[in-house]
């Protein structure tokens, strides 16, 4: 005689029904990882690792280094920042959003730490830390106490960080950046500011740049907004020799 098996939740169907308000829709369907052409090709064959014990590029205000930090609209800003520090070309790793990367997101202690200036109260102790401790503090506890604000990092912030490495399946292309070439993009990705204040507008340029890159169509408003420009500056979207597109076959279902 059979009898009936008992199946148990998944742990992946568990998280699904407690978070069953989250809104797949607001999700990009792509996000970017800036880095340099030499970890971009590694990457390519292994995934997107955590730094783990390697230096970072930011030494005053060192990131996770169990995670793996995206953004939906900094890639060039990043990418120069690594291409400056490790030497070699700037990389920009476009990686498919799915499903089973969500439950890993938890948001940016940057976001968090800037964030924090403008409605949080953590305590006294909390307010009396300079913003080297703060950034620290909330590096290390954004998992365990904030990660549930990994989606407002992302929509207000523009980044958001993945714990554990990212697989190579999920990246679908890689532009590679000549800064030799093209030194106007790291000069001009470089200077735009991360922050609160100034993401609305910053971040649409930085997309917009990103898109272009990618060889998408886009303005000169798009990407350089209200700037004043001389005769050869209209002219830099005209000029694309010095990027290379790497294809990475893909087919993973979306998280929408």
């Amino acid at each position: 005689m059979k009898t009936k098996k008992h199946i148990s939740k998944s742990r992946y169907q568990k998280w699904q029904e407690s978070n069953s308000e989250v809104n797949f829709g607001e999700i990009p369907r792509y996000l970017y990882h800036g880095t340099n052409d030499s970890s971009a090709m590694t990457a390519l064959r292994e995934g997107l690792c955590p730094r783990m014990e390697r230096t970072g590029n930011f030494a005053h205000f060192p990131s996770n280094p169990d995670a793996v930090y995206l953004t939906d609209s900094y890639g060039p800003y990043f990418a120069a920042s690594a291409s400056l520090k490790r030497g070699g070309c700037m990389a920009i790793m476009e990686v498919k959003t799915t499903i089973e990367m969500i439950p890993r997101f938890i948001p940016d202690e940057d976001y968090l730490e800037q964030q924090s200036r403008r409605s949080w109260d953590l305590g006294e102790e909390f307010r009396n830390w300079d913003i080297f401790q703060k950034t620290e503090f909330f590096r290390k506890n954004a998992q365990s106490r904030f990660s549930v604000f990994w989606s407002d990092s992302l929509r207000h912030f523009g980044t958001v960080a993945h714990i554990g490495p990212i697989a190579s399946k999920t990246i679908t292309r890689v532009a590679i950046i000549d800064v030799e070439k093209l030194a106007w993009i790291p000069s001009y990705s470089g200077s735009i500011p991360i922050a609160l204040e100034f993401h609305k507008e910053n971040s649409a340029r930085q997309r917009s740049l990103t898109r272009w890159i990618f060889g998408e169509g886009v303005s000169r408003k798009e990407v350089f907004g209200e700037m004043k420009l001389n005769e050869p500056g209209r002219k830099l979207l005209l000029k694309r020799d010095g990027i290379e597109i790497i294809s990475n076959t893909c087919d993973l279902p979306y998280a929408a």
